[in-house]
């Protein structure tokens, strides 16, 4: 996602007004950062990227998300998907953990129960 984004995203238009309007990045870095002659587009994505990154602003990927819908609303479907697959994922993953095992086990006055996480061995069951 991360190289896809690099080569198509310019970061250099409208995206850094929205990101200096919403008060994510400074002026000053966005005036540096288009002011380079030197850095290409993918360069100048990278930069900008490792400034939201170290602004330490919990809106900036939110801003930014916005920003991508005017030109590049296909990046934004893709984010989309990935985060789904990537909550799907998540929710597999932590349902997969949270399994509870019960293994019941009789005795002669009364029936007891053990529960056991997924990370525990199952042949310890006849410790009580």
């Amino acid at each position: 996602m991360y190289a896809d984004f690099v080569k198509s995203v310019n970061p250099k238009t409208h995206v850094m007004d929205c990101l200096i309007q919403k008060r994510i990045m400074s002026e000053e870095t966005v005036q540096q950062l288009r002011a380079s002659v030197t850095m290409t587009n993918q360069e100048c994505c990278r930069a900008m990227l490792h400034e939201l990154l170290n602004a330490g602003n919990p809106q900036a990927f939110i801003v930014l998300r916005e920003a991508l819908k005017q030109d590049y609303q296909y990046m934004v479907n893709r984010i989309d998907e990935a985060k789904a697959g990537a909550y799907s994922s998540l929710l597999t993953r932590v349902h997969s953990a949270t399994k509870i095992y019960t293994v019941s086990q009789k005795s002669s006055s009364s029936s007891s129960s053990r529960v056991y996480l997924p990370s525990e061995k199952h042949t310890c069951a006849h410790q009580m």
